[in-house]
């Protein structure tokens, strides 16, 4: 007699298993999960650069001129997230290539000659993409593989996240310098058209103490979305990060 009856042993679709009296019947399941990190990567930088905005607001009112550690630190936070974000985003279009499993949706609206090209170049084609890469040049590399035109990186979202690339760099791999306070820094070239500046009423130099506030906390936030934005138009991907977004509590 069979111990197990109705039931389709080994089956990972099976429901419901129906059992002989007095027979005892143990299964060994293995769930795999999937995680995305990109947008709370963008929630975690849109929240900082709020917090940063009434932080600042506060200091306003009350009149303070000096630096405010917390208020600086949403605005380097919002510029470390915002960058995550890319650099998350474009990590997990590439791995749902490399990995195709059904349930992976980063890829929808891609050809499959195009899904696997991009599989061969992040598992280690002519161009290994997973490690080492910069981020603007992921972007890139995808929308070659597509056969779309590349990003401009001389004007647009391309060229802005291009300086706040560069912002991202000197913050994570920061090196101290002897700065003359009336000289400027040479992140304010690019930086200082993009952003409004801290509205306290803060002394020199203007990188970082005018430059690390809301305004770059909310431009770094800004940048970020409008790049993904274009690209994905480009590409012609379904997912929407945005409604992922709008699902998750406000920021």
């Amino acid at each position: 007699m069979s111990p197990v009856s109705g039931a389709n042993v080994g089956s990972p679709e099976t429901n419901v298993v129906r059992v002989e009296d007095g027979v005892s019947v143990g299964f060994s399941v293995t769930v795999a999960v999937r995680n995305y990190l990109a947008v709370q990567h963008l929630w975690s930088a849109l929240r900082s650069a709020r917090m940063c905005d009434e932080r600042e607001s506060e200091l306003v009112a009350a009149g303070e001129i000096n630096v405010d550690l917390g208020h600086r630190a949403d605005a380097i936070n919002a510029v470390l997230s915002a960058v995550a974000f890319l650099e998350a985003f474009v990590n997990e279009t590439f791995s749902d290539a490399a990995e195709p499993d059904g349930s992976n949706y980063r890829t929808d609206g891609l050809s499959t000659a195009v899904v696997e090209q991009m599989a061969q170049f992040w598992t280690g084609g002519a161009v290994p993409v997973e490690r080492g890469m910069p981020v603007l040049r992921k972007y890139q590399l995808a929308l070659l593989c597509a056969g779309k035109p590349p990003l401009d990186t001389g004007s647009g979202p391309g060229q802005a996240v291009g300086v706040l690339i560069e912002l991202r760099n000197a913050l994570v791999h920061f090196m101290p310098k002897t700065q003359d306070v009336a000289s400027a820094h040479k992140l304010e070239k690019d930086l200082k058209p993009r952003i409004t500046p801290n509205r306290q009423t803060i002394g020199a130099p203007w990188y970082p103490n005018s430059a690390l506030a809301a305004g770059c906390a909310r431009w770094a936030c800004e940048t970020a979305m409008e790049l993904v934005d274009e690209w994905q138009k480009r590409m012609g991907l379904v997912y929407d990060y945005q409604k992922s977004l709008h699902d998750m509590q406000t920021p």
